[in-house]
């Protein structure tokens, strides 16, 4: 029975020194919880499966600024969106599209340049204007808004997910092949032996898709009445490029449209980019981008920046 126990404990602790070692599982991005907002990453330096991801004192996944401008010829753009451009613990922090507008930024206006990247996993319209309304859009001359074409069904639900969904926790597990376990191994387990879900009711439908159009036109005029100015991004799903774009895509370049925002359109770049035989999703997902796409969304919203911030110079893209 000891030597039972021994061996059990030894492969109990070899496999939590490698899960924690070797996967960074154990300490994972924590999240807070808000009322309106729902939930927002929890400031921190975390490492996940050999990435950092560091988020910094105002929820943003960007480098420590403070709320307001400390240099008279500071820049500032403000980067707003969900998973696609937060990267998640699968995107290094020097991947990021923020990360790499900051520095090719700094060195194309020869300016201090800040930008931050506002962003969680699963937010939707309704999340970015909560956000704006509780922590502002500090001092931002241009707000970049990047959306998709599902978004404008992704509607906060006003449920608390913090510390209930094991994609938010708001502590540090015991344990970290107990974090494993309960987080990525159980809902896929979950998922074999439940039923196939059901097609949402169309009425509720067209109801969560006309309140998400609703927030996202919120959060544009707010923009609007800060003062900065606005670029809304589309970055399509995959199937899009393969196929038609969705009905989401439409609307949001109606909203475009009729408020006199410059839409940037992505499919194109992402096309080209797979008929170059460099894939810009990652493997078996057709919604967030690897680092390739990250670097595409960056350099698309190069020019653009640089055109509404003014600069002496633009040299050729590294």
């Amino acid at each position: 029975m000891v030597a039972v126990l021994l061996v059990v404990g030894s492969a109990f602790a070899g496999g939590e020194l490698g899960a924690r070692l070797g996967l960074g599982l154990g300490d994972p991005p924590l999240s807070d919880a808000y009322p309106d907002l729902e939930y927002a990453f929890r400031p921190g330096a975390y490492r996940r499966f050999g990435n950092l991801v560091h988020i910094n004192s105002h929820h943003m996944r960007s480098p420590e600024f403070p709320e307001h401008k400390t240099r008279a010829n500071e820049v500032r753009v403000m980067l707003m969106g969900d998973s696609v451009i937060n990267g998640g613990a699968l995107t290094d922090q020097a991947d990021l599209a923020s990360e790499l507008l900051q520095a090719r930024l700094s060195a194309d206006l020869m300016r201090p340049v800040v930008v931050g990247n506002i962003s969680a996993g699963s937010w939707g319209p309704g999340n970015l204007l909560a956000y704006a309304r509780r922590f502002g859009l500090f001092e931002a001359d241009v707000l970049v808004i990047v959306v998709n074409s599902e978004d404008p069904r992704d509607n906060p639900t006003g449920q608390r997910v913090v510390g209930v969904d094991p994609s938010f926790p708001d502590r540090r597990p015991w344990s970290a092949l107990a974090e494993a376990v309960r987080r990525y191994v159980a809902p896929r387990v979950t998922h074999l032996f439940s039923p196939a879900a059901q097609p949402a009711l169309v009425p509720q439908d067209v109801r969560e898709f006309t309140r998400g159009m609703k927030d996202l036109s919120d959060v544009c005029d707010l923009a609007i009445a800060s003062g900065a100015s606005l670029l809304l991004v589309h970055f399509p799903n995959r199937s899009e490029i393969a196929g038609e774009a969705l009905p989401g895509h439409d609307a949001i370049a109606r909203l475009a449209s009729q408020k006199g925002i410059r839409l940037i359109e992505l499919r194109t770049p992402l096309e080209n980019s797979l008929a170059g035989g460099i894939d810009p999703y990652r493997p078996n997902d057709g919604i967030h981008p690897n680092e390739t796409g990250q670097r595409i969304i960056a350099e698309a919203l190069r020019p653009a920046l640089i055109e509404v911030l003014g600069s002496p110079r633009l040299p050729d893209t590294p």
